[in-house]
């Protein structure tokens, strides 16, 4: 499972695919990045996704910017 963090939204979603397929599927040519999200396939434009990673890693990263 791996954290995507969108646009505008405060929380990062928790998806079923792996780190690695996560990023396999951004930096290809696609514009889209299909996920799952619980239990349904989305298509995510990659423009609006900030970051991604292990849950813990992003959770962190947010704890010590808002310090």
């Amino acid at each position: 499972m791996t954290a995507v963090k969108i646009t505008g939204v405060k929380v990062p979603y928790l998806v079923k695919e792996s780190y690695q397929t996560i990023k396999r599927r951004i930096f290809n040519a696609d514009i889209f990045v299909e996920v799952t999200l619980g239990g349904v396939k989305v298509c995510l434009n990659k423009g609006i996704i900030e970051e991604f990673g292990a849950l813990a890693k992003i959770e962190n990263k947010e704890k010590k910017s808002k310090k």
